[in-house]
């Protein structure tokens, strides 16, 4: 409430907290009701089960800049007098207008490839909100890890791809986007609207950029923090010298672990140290070869020859898949091979 006062100081925002009882009654009253509520925070699947069966509701696409549990879900109601005005909170809820980008020091990457890097982020972008694996493969480095989870694909209308943040030098390349879209289908769980953010890791091989990650639907501050880790290592436009190749020792590949106590990730430092590792991790539920897109940790190294070990830090649940890169700072790098892991019960 306290946000949303100054950003829009003259804007009467009513906000009630219902319980399960006050909450359906109002669902049940007229929507020229004063009290029928525009927009609902339904922190339970009994709520929010019988409003997406009866299509009485537009989901949130995209991710709060707050924190919230786990089980809930922004809805705007249809009937609603104040629809629009719905919709534009939403797009509050995920980037606020005074919002600004942070200041980053990274920045001997050129017009010209600021440019050709922020274009081929927006493809990767349409390419995953329609949901066309050939057009993101076809800008994807060889090197990148592949994945086939989409999550929920805006098939309906994307109204605007924006880049809010691009830094990097001649050779790796970071952009943070935002998108405004919406899905509108006569099937239940298919209406969604909002502002979804993604960020954009690319490399140049000398023949071109191509998309290393795509990190897709992430919150606001998260992207930001991650991007923030990347700008701290201080790229440079050092000698393009190659990178040797991360070992990783445990666990093996194909392991079978229990879900406690927790796992551990051990791996070869490299040598020369190298300005960064980052893990890059994926998942696949129900233990198919369809991965999910990567989650990456930027992690310091350490001044020893002593192997870089770390309490696994993904969700322990479906199989994963894991490796580590090492990042020099003349911003080559070089990936290890795939790990993959499998938990019992």
């Amino acid at each position: 409430m306290n946000e949303f006062k100054s950003d829009f100081p003259d804007f009467h925002l009513d906000f009630q907290i219902l319980d399960e009882g006050d909450f359906a009654e109002r669902l049940h009253s007229s929507p020229q009701d004063p009290h029928f509520p525009d927009v609902a925070f339904v922190d339970n699947d009994s709520d929010r089960r019988p409003l997406l069966d009866d299509k009485t509701v537009v989901m949130m696409w995209g991710q709060t800049r707050f924190e919230f549990a786990d089980s809930w879900s922004w809805v705007i109601l249809r009937q609603g007098r104040n629809f629009e005005a719905g919709k534009a909170f939403m797009l509050w809820l995920a980037q606020s207008p005074r919002w600004k980008p942070m200041q980053v020091s990274t920045a001997s990457i050129s017009p010209a490839d600021i440019a050709k890097v922020q274009a081929i982020s927006k493809k990767a972008v349409l390419a995953i909100a329609y949901g066309s694996r050939r057009a993101l493969w076809s800008i994807m480095d060889p090197a990148a890890g592949h994945f086939d989870d989409f999550g929920v694909e805006i098939a309906g209308t994307v109204k605007g791809v924006q880049p809010l943040l691009t830094f990097g030098n001649s050779r790796l390349a970071f952009v943070l986007l935002a998108e405004v879209g919406q899905r509108e289908k006569e099937v239940p769980l298919s209406s969604w609207f909002g502002m979804a953010h993604s960020a954009v890791i690319l490399r140049n091989l000398g023949d071109g950029w191509k998309v290393l990650a795509f990190l897709p639907d992430g919150s606001l501050p998260y992207l930001e923090g991650l991007l923030g880790a990347f700008d701290h290592l201080g790229l440079d436009e050092g000698p393009a010298e190659a990178v040797p190749k991360v070992t990783l020792l445990a666990p093996a590949d194909h392991a079978q672990l229990l879900h406690h106590p927790v796992p551990y990730l051990e791996w070869t430092q490299v040598d020369p140290n190298p300005a960064a590792y980052v893990l890059e991790t994926q998942s696949t539920p129900g233990g198919r070869e369809h991965w999910s897109p990567s989650w990456i940790k930027v992690i310091s190294p350490i001044p020893t020859d002593s192997p870089l070990r770390m309490w696994m830090p993904f969700d322990n649940a479906p199989p994963q898949r894991w490796r580590v890169w090492a990042i020099s700072k003349s911003g080559i790098l070089s990936t290890s091979d795939w790990r993959k892991i499998d938990f019992t019960n």
